[in-house]
């Protein structure tokens, strides 16, 4: 109870019933992305552009007293990047921030920040190319070791090459590597040594796998013959001797030669058929001779084998002293064999049987 005067004098008793209603102080804490904003808080609105900070509003408890809250507010940031990635052929797929990416162009990624905030990610691919070819090389056995790109080749074959464009980027070159070599010497010409008519004579050798021409030689100069090709048309006119010889050509070189020699006797006198030269004993085992008569002078002597090869040539003086001549044969195996006498210009061929 009050005890108090009243306005005449009076006392008077008032009984005064007092409740004491709390004031608040509060304490809050808060944080957002930046892309939230606006953001509301209670009856506030925090707009774009508010930073991190510490806010105090005042405001009137449920009895009407005021009451006044703390606001430790943090802004945290939203990130944008760009990013730029020049990359080999090779190395796709390209994983970048958890993703694979197989080709080149722009991409968006979004990705959390440390705060759990949103951020964007602009990449951009570039990719330079890695080339793959294939190469078909053709050279000679006289260019081995062959160097290539830096590579070493010591045979021919089928090459996997990884070289550097100019690009930085690997490349990979398949090279075939083919080898070819110098012909082989052409094996015995095909034809017959000894001519007694005037005319048209072919001669040949079998084919050489690597050889892409042949030159033919002729060393008398009155026989007339061309060709590029493993076999040849001779035309021999009148009597005489010389060799034909063939070799094979590429372009990596040419060949040894393979000669045969001929003996031409058109037009001649065949002192055989006057039996003016006598071959004895013939079959021979060791030893032949030859009587020559009424043949007198210097006077050729050559003996070849079926294929044309000369195994003796010699020039002897025939006479009336000495007119029988005795040919040792005994190293010579058995078959037979041609033998070419000259005298002047008259040639006489025959044919000696060893057994």
């Amino acid at each position: 109870p009050v005890l108090f005067t009243s306005y005449y004098g009076c006392d008077s008793l008032i009984n005064l019933h007092l409740n004491v209603n709390p004031t608040y102080l509060i304490y809050d804490t808060l944080s957002i992305c930046e892309n939230e904003l606006p953001y509301t808080y209670t009856d506030t609105i925090f707009n774009i552009g508010t930073i991190s900070g510490t806010y105090n509003f005042c405001r009137q408890s449920i009895y009407g007293c005021d009451s006044i809250t703390l606001l430790f507010l943090t802004v945290n940031p939203v990130y944008n990047f760009t990013d730029t990635h020049t990359l080999c052929e090779s190395e796709l797929p390209f994983s970048y921030a958890g993703q694979s990416f197989d080709s080149a162009g722009s991409y968006s990624i979004n990705l959390l920040s440390q705060f759990g905030c949103d951020s964007n990610i602009l990449l951009t691919i570039y990719v330079l190319p890695s080339y793959k070819e294939t190469q078909f090389l053709k050279i000679c056995d006289s260019e081995l070791p062959y160097f290539y790109a830096g590579y070493r080749l010591d045979l021919g074959g089928t090459y996997n090459l990884k070289l550097k464009n100019n690009n930085g980027c690997d490349s990979l070159i398949t090279l075939f590597l083919a080898v070819n070599t110098t012909p082989f010497q052409p094996d015995a010409i095909i034809g017959n040594p000894y001519i007694n008519i005037q005319g048209q004579y072919t001669f040949s050798v079998n084919p050489i796998d690597n050889a892409t021409s042949y030159q033919w030689h002729i060393t008398n100069p009155e026989w007339r013959g061309n060709s590029t090709t493993n076999v040849i048309s001779i035309f021999i006119p009148n009597p005489g001797n010389g060799t034909i010889a063939i070799s094979a050509i590429n372009e990596c070189g040419e060949s040894d030669k393979t000669e045969l020699y001929l003996t031409s006797s058109v037009g001649t006198k065949d002192y055989d058929s006057e039996q003016k030269i006598i071959l004895y004993p013939n079959p021979a085992v060791s030893f032949t001779y030859i009587n020559f008569k009424e043949i007198k002078g210097n006077t050729n002597i050559r003996i070849t084998d079926v294929s044309g090869k000369i195994l003796h040539n010699e020039v002897y003086n025939i006479n009336e002293i000495q007119y029988t001549l005795k040919l040792d044969i005994s190293k010579y195996p058995k078959g037979f064999y041609f033998i070419t006498i000259n005298n002047n210009d008259q040639t006489v061929i025959k044919k000696l049987i060893i057994e």
